[in-house]
Parts: C-alpha cells; sequence; structure tokens
C-alpha cells in the first residue's frame, strides 16, 4: 500500500491466496477473517472459503461500499473493512482457508488474514424464516458484531462501543439513583449500559449522521426477498435516533448509498423491541442507526440484534423517492414556485 503497509492485491485474472491451518481443536468453532477491499465504484466477487472434510464454509461479496472512517484503524479512509466466515473444526483439526476473487479490474486488496478461536453464539433458528445474522455482542471477534462506523463525525473515534456489564454502576438504577444528570430536563433519564447478559451496543452522545451500518459482508441480503430486522433497545431522549434502510449503488466508477425508510426509534426506558419487515432492493441493502438531532446526553443502547429471511417478497422493494431543494419557503395565501425531483430506483 502507499503507506508503506505490507498488503495482498489480486490481479486481473481468476487470483487468490490459500493456507492449510492444522493444529485445531476439533468441534471448536473458529473464524477466518481478512480486511478486504474491493475498488471503489466497481464490482468483483470475492470469497472467503474455508475447507475441511465433507464441510465447506464460505462468505461472498462483490462490492465494499462503506468508507473506513474509524480514526484508529490503520485502514482509515480506504474502503478496506472487516468480513469473516465462521467454521467448526473438523475431526482431524486440519482446514484450508481461501482469499479469492473473480476475474475482473476492480482491484482487491487483503490484509490482516487471521484465523481465531469464536465464542460467538452460533445462529438461532426461526420458526417462520432462516435466521441469517444474530449478535448480542458477547462474543470475541473484533469491531461492532455486523456493524461498521457510519459518516457521522467523520473520520474520528466514535461515541459508540460495546459496552460492558459492571454493576451497579453501568445500569440505570445507580445512575438515577447515584448521579443524576445536572439538567432537570434530563434528570432521572439513564439507560442500562447492558441490556441482557455482559455486552451490549451503545451509543453516546453520538455526533449526527449515520453512526452504523451493516455491509454486504457482514448481512447478504438478497433483492427481491423478505427479511424481518429485530432489535431490543433503550433510549432516553425523543426525536434523536432513527433506525434506516439503505441501498448501495454502483454506477458510472462511483458508489452511492442512500436511506430507503427511517423509523424515529421513540424513547423506552425500559427495554423495547424493534420489528420490522423489508424487502430488499433498490441496489446493495443494508440497515442501520442515524443520529437525528443533538440533544445533550441522548443513549442509545441496543441488543440481540437478529435478521431473519422470511422468504421470496410477494411485491418488489419501494425505491422511487422524491426530494425537494433546501431552504425553500412556503407561506399559505402568497404564490411561489416550488421544485422536486422524482427518482424512481424500481425495476419494471
Amino acid at each position: 500500500a502507499d503507506t508503506g503497509d505490507n498488503v495482498v492485491r489480486l490481479g486481473d485474472e481468476a487470483s487468490g491466496i490459500s493456507q492449510r491451518v492444522r493444529g485445531l481443536t476439533p468441534g471448536k468453532r473458529y473464524t477466518l477473517g481478512a480486511d478486504v477491499e474491493i475498488g471503489p465504484g466497481a464490482r468483483r466477487a470475492t470469497t472467503l472459503r474455508v475447507r475441511g472434510g465433507t464441510d465447506t464454509e464460505a462468505r461472498s461479496f462483490d462490492i465494499t461500499p462503506a468508507r473506513n472512517r474509524m480514526a484508529s484503524d490503520e485502514k482509515r479512509d480506504t474502503y478496506s473493512q472487516r468480513a469473516s466466515v465462521s467454521f467448526t473444526a473438523p475431526r482431524g483439526g486440519t482446514v484450508t482457508v481461501e482469499l479469492g476473487a473473480v476475474p475482473g479490474s476492480a482491484p482487491v486488496v487483503l490484509d490482516d488474514v487471521r484465523v481465531m478461536a469464536d465464542t460467538t453464539a452460533p445462529l438461532p433458528t426461526a420458526e417462520d424464516g432462516t435466521v441469517i445474522a444474530h449478535d448480542d455482542f458477547e462474543g470475541n471477534q473484533p469491531g461492532w458484531g455486523p456493524f461498521v462506523k457510519g459518516d457521522a463525525g467523520g473520520v474520528t473515534d466514535p461515541r459508540t462501543s460495546i459496552s460492558d456489564l459492571h454493576e451497579p454502576y453501568s445500569q440505570k438504577e445507580w445512575k438515577n439513583t447515584y448521579s443524576p444528570y445536572d439538567s432537570g430536563a434530563l434528570k432521572g433519564k439513564a439507560v442500562d449500559d447492558v441490556l441482557a447478559g455482559r455486552h451490549s451496543l451503545k451509543s453516546h452522545a453520538e455526533n449526527t449522521g449515520l453512526v452504523h451500518r451493516t455491509t454486504p459482508a457482514t448481512v447478504p441480503f438478497e433483492e427481491g426477498r423478505t427479511y424481518r430486522v429485530s432489535f431490543s433497545y433503550q433510549t432516553n431522549i425523543e426525536g434523536q435516533w432513527a433506525w434506516v434502510t439503505g441501498a448501495d449503488r454502483v454506477a458510472d466508477g462511483k458508489t452511492t448509498s442512500r436511506d430507503i425508510t427511517r423509523d424515529v426509534l421513540e424513547p423506552a426506558l425500559d427495554t423495547a423491541a424493534y420489528s420490522r419487515e423489508i424487502v430488499a432492493g433498490c441496489g446493495d441493502t443494508w440497515v442501520g442507526l442515524r443520529k437525528l438531532g443533538s440533544a445533550r446526553g441522548a443513549d442509545l443502547v441496543i441488543d440481540d440484534f437478529t435478521v431473519t429471511d422470511l422468504g421470496v417478497a410477494e411485491t418488489g422493494a419501494a425505491c422511487a423517492a422524491v426530494t425537494a431543494p433546501n431552504g425553500v419557503e412556503l407561506s399559505p395565501g402568497v404564490p411561489g414556485e416550488y421544485v422536486t425531483a422524482f427518482t424512481n430506483h424500481e425495476s419494471a
């Protein structure tokens, strides 16, 4: 890389790297992970694969659309993000790990490849579908589970972290009793740092903008299928946070991203449940958290994030959008010109 960091850059032909890994504990879960960047504004199918015995585990994606905005990451200001695939070590304790890409002109850069023990919980089952992603934030994997940092605050070290249970100090009963906010408007409005287990994902007084989002490498939504996205949460101030469904589009050598839907999260000082069914489409679908306001002391804690595939959708995704210019004033009874733009990303 230009920074002097040694990386693997795949050629234009079908190419990749592989390594046999020995000495794994049979029956124990591991992950193969790597930092992966597919050239911005381009697509090229890239796969992390683990072969061992009769089983093969793989994770494939063809776009890395989220710019790395984590200031403490050496990959900041690139499109390199962590991707991984979990597997169970076979009886012989030996697997072959592979990272590769199909032929294509888009550069693919790999770095920080490693195999590590995986203490995250296996995917649960669902009666009405197939769970494709679940995180209770209790495992040992790096990052924020399925989420990467968004554009809130630009390239910075964010105010979001995996919170740790440290009773009583991490929980709202102690905060409200022994350390209330100085402001009367906020007094007694603390939330629990941890909703269940020993860890949750907490966003504290975040910058406005997209706080975090999924990527195709972490939650592989497929166009034309219906998904249920759910999680538990607590938050303390009205109008500060929205859960969004978005889509990335690649065209003319550029990747663009936009929100498709926004659900403003209502205040919940006790744990509440969020659930919404979405139809994937309009581009590469993602979900995430957006900070809307700048109220002091606004916290949001989530846990048990789950995405369930409910099958082929009966209708297509609603992708059309109407935009209007900022700063236009409308006064009752006063004639004026107001121009809107209608954009239709829906397929015929």
